[in-house]
């Protein structure tokens, strides 16, 4: 998918549409969505896992002379450093509350009790080796957030749509976070739309933006997606725009 995001104009990209722009073979899709813990599997659905790999030795060959070609062989392993690097996958629990997506004017308090559910969320989510969402879903998480719950009934009240949740682990999470002294509160997130003149400057951006990918052939997605062209704008320094191949091309 990174390979071919760096030689083609699409965005991201499926096996499926992978396999017919590149070989123009049409897959069989049907056995997706059926029962894949049955045993045994049926003949079809053997088939249908064979067509994840089968093909994939003449993809690599196509797409990496592809590269070569252009040049861009060595953007694809700048690319790849962030996948192959084991800090990618390691999670601090007392920062994954940055990732969610909030919403405008959460106060101090709204904000401890969600750094609080995450940080629970996540360790339980390592302990038992399962995605996050699995234990509570981020809207979950949002809704105890911004409105208090005052006793353990209400709790489970709340999340009765959530399934398997241990309500009185969350609810010791709740308490745990009324002793917390203000003092200790995160900051609450100042949500000032951006000035006109930055979003003009933005759209301008853009516009450079998509010429150059597409006098380059690719994504104009992964040269820059919107946040990272508002960061350039605002001086953030941690942008890839600002090193490897990019920084180059910028």
């Amino acid at each position: 998918q990174v390979a071919y995001s760096l030689l083609y104009p699409g965005e991201e990209v499926g096996l499926a549409k992978l396999l017919k722009e590149l070989l123009d073979l049409d897959i069989n899709k049907s056995q997706q969505y059926t029962n894949w813990l049955r045993r045994p599997l049926s003949h079809q659905q053997e088939a249908y896992a064979r067509q994840d790999v089968e093909y994939l030795i003449d993809v690599y060959t196509l797409l990496k002379g592809g590269l070569e070609d252009k040049g861009r062989l060595n953007w694809l392993w700048e690319e790849q450093e962030f996948l192959l690097s084991p800090k990618t996958y390691e999670v601090d629990p007392n920062n994954v509350w940055r990732r969610i997506k909030l919403r405008k004017g959460l106060s101090s308090q709204s904000l401890l009790v969600l750094q609080r559910l995450t940080k629970w969320r996540e360790e339980r989510a390592q302990e038992l080796n399962v995605n996050r969402a699995r234990i509570l879903s981020d809207l979950a998480i949002l809704k105890l957030a911004e409105k208090p719950v005052t006793s353990m009934a209400e709790l489970a009240e709340r999340l009765k749509e959530e399934k398997d949740i241990p309500v009185q682990n969350i609810w010791a999470v709740l308490e745990e976070t009324s002793h917390v002294p203000q003092s200790s509160w995160p900051k609450a997130i100042d949500h000032e739309p951006p000035s006109k003149d930055l979003k003009g400057k933005v759209e301008v951006l853009r516009a450079k933006v998509d010429g150059l990918a597409e006098s380059l052939g690719i994504s104009s997605r992964i040269l820059a997606t919107q946040d990272e062209l508002r960061g350039l704008l605002t001086g953030r320094a941690d942008l890839p725009q600002l090193q490897g191949w990019r920084q180059a091309l910028f």
